[in-house]
This record gives C-alpha cells, structure tokens and sequence, in this order.
C-alpha cells in the first residue's frame, strides 16, 4: 500500500533516531538492526517520492531494499510498492505482474493480496481468460478473502463481457498544483481592487485563514466546510510562512488532521506560463523554449493521466517541474507557449513520460539501465555531444577517506577505516549504478545513485574515481539524472535545429501530436 507523505514524514523521523541511535558508540560495524531501519527509511522515502511525482528515483530506493535487509516482511512491502508504482504511475503491468507472483511463490502469507491483484492486472490488460482463471483460483483457495467480493465484481464484469476502459485522450486540462500543505496560517489577497471570492459567494480583500484546535477560521470566525474555493478576477497572493507565491486560477484549500493544503487549479497552458521560464532561461533561442514548453506540457499530461485518484497531479518545485508563479513570467517563454499550444509528445497513443535533467554530460542515461525500467523506450542511452558545450557539462569533487565515511554515516551506512572506492557495474552511458566500499571490515556493493550520491551530494552518477593518498577523486560530467531531454544541450542545439528536430533527438520513438 502506498502512504501518504504525511505519514512518510512523520515515519522518517523515527527511522532516523532508529539509525543515529544504533550509530552512536565506539562500534563502527554495519550491525543488522542499522541495516533493517535503513531499509525501512527507504521504503518509506519511496513512498514520499511517488507522492511527489519522482517515480523513477522511488524505484531505485525500492530496489535498495534487498541490499539492506533480509527480513521477509521488509522485501515483501518492497516489492509490493514497487508493484503499485509500476502498475499505477509507470504503465509497466507486465513487470507489476512479475512482482505479484513473485510475492506469491515466495512469500505465502500474503499470497492472497497477490493472487488477487495478478488478476485485477490480467482484466487491465485485456486478458480475460487468464484473469478470469487467477481470479476464480482465489475465490476457491479463499473463500472467505478479503478480496472476495471485489473478486467476484471482476468476473461478472468478465462474464458480462464489460471491458476496461480504454486510455482517455484528454482534452486541455486542468492542472491541480500543490503549493504548500501541513500548514496553520494562510493570507491571501490581490495587488489590484479585486477581490477574492470564498465558494462563489463571501468576498474580501484579504482572506486570513488558519487552525485552532483542529478547526479552521476564516479571518477570525468558525468555517465548518470540509474545503474552500477561493477566486479572483486577478492572480491572487499566497503567503504562508516563509512560502510567498502569486498564481493565476483558483486555490482549493483543505484541513486534514489539523494542517491546511493549498492546491492551484489552473488552466494547462498558463501554467506553462511560469514553467517555462522557472525551467530555462529566457535568453535561449526561441527553439529551445519551444522544445521546453512541449516536454513540460508532455510531462503534466502525463501526471494528470495517472494522478486522478490523487489529491494534486504535480507539485510546485523540482520534484516535478519549478512553477514559479507570475514572477517567473516572460514574454518571449509565454510567446514559446502560444506557439506550441496544445503540442504533445506520444508514443502508442498516450502522452510519454518527458523526462529531462540540466545537463547529460554529453551521454544521456537508460531508464532500463539507471532504473531498471523496460518499457520506457524512447529515454535511450545516447551520445549528446552538444551538451558538453553547455553549463554543469563537468565537475571534479574530493574527498578523504574520513569525510566520505563520515557522509555515509550520516545517512546510516557506517564505515571503519575505508580502504579502497570503486565502480562495481557502469550503465551503456558509463554511469556508475554500482559501487563497492571496502573497509576494514570487509566489502560491501551499494547502489550509487541512493548512497554515494546522496551522501555526498555528487551532482551526477557519471564519474570516475581516482585515488590519491588520501583522497578520492571523483571527475564526473553531467547534472541530475540524465534520462530524456537536457536542457542545456537543447539550449545549444535551439541554435540551429527546430524544437521538433530536438525532441526527435531527445526522445527517439515519439512523435508530436497536437491536442487543442
């Protein structure tokens, strides 16, 4: 089951002083107990990724599991976010579906979930023979499941031959933003004489909100809705804190358990106002804003496709793309906008997961081989000479043995006296996916892009390691996770190609299809 972030947030505080306090003491080895509260933080950091919109990253924390822990509850709740996050958000049923019975066959005390989801996922796919034998092998070996019921729903629908419903081709929609939640005090108001509207009916100039004993006050007085709509002729102000943002469109505001979310629902392509600029610099050739503006239109139809039973589609920061707000507005981005308007990237009908990262370091990386994800075929690894040319191409980075152990003490992994760092498993681009620390207590192969990257925040995973006496030298190039488009070699190349000519390069397969 995927948790919220807000239960993540709360659950990584305590693995955390779980980690510290088995850390601290004159001990230094690895013990089980560290590694079992290790795993469990990343179980629980993926689970606040997919929240956010990183599956990619979630996949790869998933998948650090089993090189941390061997207790059987932990691999199994690992590998059954996994499966949700690649049957639900990456659009790999057959891979989900290997997972399932992987669970099955290996972990029998929840061979029930399993079965019962292999055949939920076989109906999705349009197997219905298959699904309709794993469905009805559930009902006989749990007659009395917890499934039963939405077992026996499946295979009415099968006998009444009542199909899934097909991909739906979206028409321009709109975007539910969350600009910043667990809150108890919320301002808004306008910079001109509109004013702001609450559920289409009270108006103010200025709406002061906030919680006391767990129910929420409108500028003083008791509301007793379950969420607010506010809206304005004009963008409105959002202060909250330190957060201060001026949005166009309307803010939905709800109390959960004390603390107050605020979503932005607004229009596609004016969200791809403040995108734009947020993600480039509006000093790029009108080209590279174009390709811009269709690969941040491709990503949030994706979102929006795969987020319909979720609270918002994207968030407001890096985790999925900057939205700035008005501030970040630009002419010539806004012009890049109108021009590519309804242009979106596809490949079999759906809207592809656009990818992009700054700069690839002139190669860019393999979904399949960075996160061990099949079906994404068009984020290839390639040669991409170009963004060599651009900012973040390079970078070197040093550190002792004892700053590098002390970094991956902090995140949980504790080393005595490392002896030797090195590449174990490089990727077709050549970034390290693995790499091996040895110590005075042996060896041990971590999965680079959770551990040695994290801990060190290394900008990239594409590097070699150099050793000096002392110190470690890490040369590297690139600048995020260099799957898909790179922004800075897109900037160079909108110099002489077209948008289009840069997607074809950046995500091989695909094809622009203009939806509005």
């Amino acid at each position: 089951m995927i948790v919220s972030s807000q239960i993540f947030l709360r659950t990584v505080i305590v693995c955390f002083f779980i980690v510290l306090f088995f850390g601290i003491g004159t001990s230094k080895v690895w013990s089980n107990t560290q590694k079992e509260a290790h795993a469990r933080w990343h179980i629980n950091y993926a689970n606040y990724l997919i929240d956010v919109g990183k599956y990619f990253e979630a996949l790869e924390y998933l998948d650090t599991v089993s090189d941390l822990s061997s207790n059987s509850k932990t691999l199994m709740d690992a590998l059954s976010v996994k499966a949700s996050l690649l049957a639900l958000f990456l659009d790999s049923k057959e891979q989900a579906l290997q997972l399932y019975q992987t669970i099955e066959y290996n972990f029998p005390e929840n061979a029930q979930m399993a079965i019962y989801r292999q055949g939920i996922l076989l109906y999705e796919m349009k197997n219905f023979q298959m699904s309709e034998k794993v469905l009805r092998d559930y009902i006989r070996q749990f007659p009395q499941g917890k499934f039963y019921y939405q077992a026996e729903a499946i295979l009415q629908k099968i006998k009444s031959r009542i199909v899934p419903p097909s991909y739906h081709i979206m028409k321009r929609p709109m975007i539910r933003i969350r600009l910043c939640r667990n809150v108890t005090e919320i301002s808004v108001s306008t910079n001109t004489t509109s004013q702001i509207c609450l559920n289409n009916s009270y108006c103010y100039d200025t709406i002061k909100l906030n919680v006391l004993n767990n129910a929420l006050k409108v500028n003083g007085k008791p509301f007793h809705e379950r969420y607010i709509l506010l809206t304005s002729q004009t963008p409105i102000r959002v202060v909250s804190g330190n957060y201060k943002k001026t949005v166009r469109g309307t803010l939905k505001i709800s109390l959960k358990n004390g603390k107050l979310t605020i979503i932005n629902i607004i229009d596609i392509e004016t969200y791809l106002y403040s995108v734009v600029p947020a993600e480039s610099y509006p000093a790029w050739p009108i080209e590279t804003l174009k390709s811009q503006a269709i690969a941040a239109r491709t990503y949030a139809m994706y979102q929006v496709g795969h987020r319909k039973n979720r609270e918002y589609d994207m968030v407001d920061n890096e985790s999925d793309q900057v939205y700035g707000g008005i501030e970040r507005e630009h002419s010539k981005c806004t012009r890049a906008v109108k021009e590519t308007t309804g242009m979106v990237l596809m490949q079999r009908n759906r809207p592809i997961l656009a990818m992009y990262s700054a700069n690839s370091g002139g190669f860019t990386a393999s979904a399949k081989a960075v996160f061990n994800l099949s079906n994404k075929n068009y984020l290839i690894a390639q040669k991409d000479p170009q963004s060599l040319k651009g900012k973040m191409a390079s970078w070197t980075r040093s550190f002792t043995s004892a700053q590098i152990a002390s970094s991956l003490g902090k995140i949980g992994i504790y080393c005595h006296g490392i002896t030797n760092i090195r590449a174990n498993a490089l990727g077709p681009s050549g970034r390290v996916i693995r790499v091996t620390v040895e110590d005075a207590n042996g060896s041990r192969t971590l999965r680079t892009r959770t551990t040695l990257k994290r801990a060190l925040k290394l900008p990239e995973i594409l590097f070699t390691i150099k050793r000096r006496k002392e110190k470690y030298i890490f040369d590297g190039y690139g600048y995020g996770h260099g799957v898909g488009y790179s922004q800075w070699g897109g900037a160079i190349m909108g110099e002489k190609l077209s948008a289009v000519e840069i997607l074809e390069f950046y995500y091989p397969g695909t094809m622009i299809f203009k939806y509005w």
